[in-house]
């Protein structure tokens, strides 16, 4: 499956296929195309505007291909999207939004050289298992064991999500947190937030580190 902003339709190559939208521009898009590429004609019906985002199999042969509406939200510089979403996005991300207001999301920009990729021969939900118990950390992390005060580690669970607060240790980088946070005075390290079923935003003095877990 191959998600696409409509604004994209025309300029995207995409696994070699390029995506044009069966409208006033067809022609024009058509005619500019690499000669290589086959074109993809994406329909929807007439009584329906196109939505943010287009859905489609890439390695289809079939042409008769139509618009498939996915809600897109949006939260600072994240997106996010779900093909079946079970609870609105901001009651999940509620817990968070009121720990973190004070937060400069919009300022947060993207490090490509810190992205990772990992494939693991097991099933996705024994990761996300791993990441809501702290009790593995000072034998699997110790320079982040070291950096933590375990007497302060606390968690919070909500319905849709749970909050992992990081308290730092003596000498170690904490947040400098203003008086309207919830946990001013305090010397924070990093806040571990776990979004149901597969989204972990990880928020240290430094920035944000996001893992998505996805099921092969």
């Amino acid at each position: 499956l191959l998600l696409v902003r409509k604004d994209l339709l025309g300029q995207r190559e995409e696994h070699g296929i390029l995506l044009v939208d069966m409208g006033a521009e067809e022609g024009r898009v058509a005619s500019n195309r690499r000669r290589d590429l086959p074109i993809v004609p994406l329909r929807h019906p007439p009584d329906q505007r196109p939505p943010h985002l287009v859905l489609l199999p890439h390695n289809s042969q079939r042409t008769d291909f139509f618009w498939e509406a996915v809600p897109l939200e949006r939260w600072g510089p994240l997106l996010f999207t779900s093909l079946d979403p079970v609870f609105p996005l901001a009651e999940g991300l509620r817990p968070l939004q009121e720990r973190l207001a004070w937060l400069p999301l919009d300022a947060l920009v993207p490090d490509p050289t810190g992205a990772r990729e990992y494939l693991l021969p097991a099933t996705w939900a024994l990761y996300c298992d791993n990441y809501l118990e702290g009790f593995h950390v000072p034998f699997v992390h110790p320079d982040l064991s070291r950096a933590l005060d375990f007497d302060g580690y606390r968690t919070e669970t909500y319905r849709w999500s749970s909050l992992q607060i990081g308290v730092a240790a003596q000498g170690e980088d904490a947040f400098d947190l203003p008086a309207s946070s919830p946990d001013h005075g305090q010397r924070i390290a990093a806040y571990y937030f776990w979004l149901f079923p597969n989204t972990m935003l990880n928020f240290y003095p430094w920035g944000l580190s996001v893992n998505v877990v996805v099921p092969l």
